[in-house]
């Protein structure tokens, strides 16, 4: 696969990479209609993000997407398709009164575009989307939930252009830094 043909993973040109994907898929003798795959997390956006408490997890979505927010997000999560979910039970305090942390993904709706459209002319179904650290953490999943207070898991994903680091504690990602 030339490196050209992919731009932080996403694929350039959906019909010849999904030429490649049935071919790989007739090769291999792989009988699955329905794809995962895991990107880099170059390709998308994350952050950690402080939502007010009294708002559940729907106004949350509003709150972040109010452009009077005082939320400072440095893209336009209009153009992208993006979710959120809590990362813990805790509430902080702050000058703000009570905030509960989000952990906010999203990703080029373009990139999602190319995506759906490869694995459809692949004759598959595109069924989830993963980022590699969230990938490694299900993995994890049982050490996870077994950590103590003040008991942390690092996850390093090492690319050749930068690091991506993650710390974990058991309610989810606290810490996350491209290095």
């Amino acid at each position: 696969l030339p490196a050209e043909a992919l731009d932080k993973g996403i694929p350039l040109d959906p019909k010849l990479m999904s030429e490649l994907i049935k071919s790989i898929i007739k090769e291999e003798k792989i009988f699955a209609l329905r794809t995962a795959i895991s990107l880099s997390p170059d390709s998308v956006y994350t952050k950690l993000i402080e939502i007010p408490s009294k708002y559940n997890e729907e106004e949350a979505l509003d709150y972040i997407l109010d452009p009077y927010s005082p939320l400072q997000i440095p893209i336009s999560l209009k153009q992208t398709d993006f979710d959120i979910s809590k990362t813990s039970n805790t509430t902080k305090t702050s000058s703000q009164g009570e905030l509960d942390q989000y952990l906010l993904v999203s990703i080029p709706k373009k990139s999602t575009e190319a995506l759906i459209k490869t694995f459809n002319l692949a004759g598959q179904q595109l069924n989830t989307i993963n980022i590699g650290f969230s990938c490694q953490a299900k993995l994890l999943e049982s050490e996870i939930s077994k950590l103590k207070d003040k008991e942390y898991i690092v996850i390093l994903e090492l690319l050749s252009e930068c690091t991506h680091f993650t710390i974990l504690d058991s309610s989810g990602p606290i810490n996350l830094n491209r290095l």
